[in-house]
C-alpha cells in the first residue's frame, strides 16, 4: 500500500525486463553473501585460534586469565 505522498521504505520492485536492474541486484546479493561467509570464516579462525592457544598455555602450565 503506497498512499500518496509517501515514500517506501524499502523500494524491492525489480524490472524483470530491465537486466541492468536484475543483475544490479543480483551482483548485491552476492557480495553481501560473500563477504558475510569471509566474516564467518574468519571468526571461526579467530576463535579456533583462541582455544588452542589456551589449550597450549593450560597443558604447559602458565596461568590462564579467567581460571
Amino acid at each position: 500500500m503506497n498512499l500518496k505522498g509517501q515514500v517506501p521504505l524499502f523500494n524491492d520492485s525489480v524490472d524483470p525486463t530491465n537486466p541492468a536492474e536484475l543483475g544490479g541486484k543480483v551482483v548485491g546479493y552476492t557480495i553481501g553473501v560473500v563477504v558475510a561467509l569471509i566474516a564467518l570464516a574468519l571468526g571461526t579462525w579467530v576463535f579456533e585460534r583462541g582455544n588452542a592457544a589456551a589449550g597450549t598455555e593450560a597443558e604447559a602450565g602458565i596461568p590462564v586469565a579467567g581460571e
